[in-house]
């Protein structure tokens, strides 16, 4: 696997490190039991914020409904990865502008 550098300015930074941190946080809680590891489809409307960004991703099937239960982990996991292409796609588009 080849690893691609990319410039990122402190404010994203500090956006994927707070996702990193929950998500962290989300599977050590689950770990040890201190949270439930599944969740409603309500629930997980209220944490991406958005239905249709959830029903896209069980459309996809990046995300699983299992017996009306989703995996907060895998949840988490897929909002912050889709947060970190929306930028670098974001990134790569104003920097095609600029140069032009």
């Amino acid at each position: 696997m080849q690893f691609k550098t990319i410039s990122i300015v402190e404010p994203e930074l500090i956006a994927l490190l707070n996702e990193t941190a929950e998500l962290g946080a989300t599977k050590a809680l689950v770990s040890i039991g201190a949270a439930s590891r599944y969740i409603t489809k309500q629930q997980a409307y209220k944490i991406v914020g958005s239905r249709r960004t959830v029903d896209r991703w069980i459309v996809a099937g990046a995300l699983k409904v299992c017996h009306s239960k989703i995996d907060i982990t895998e949840l988490n996991a897929i909002a912050a990865s889709a947060n970190l292409a929306t930028y670098v796609h974001t990134r790569k588009k104003n920097n095609e502008k600029a140069d032009k």
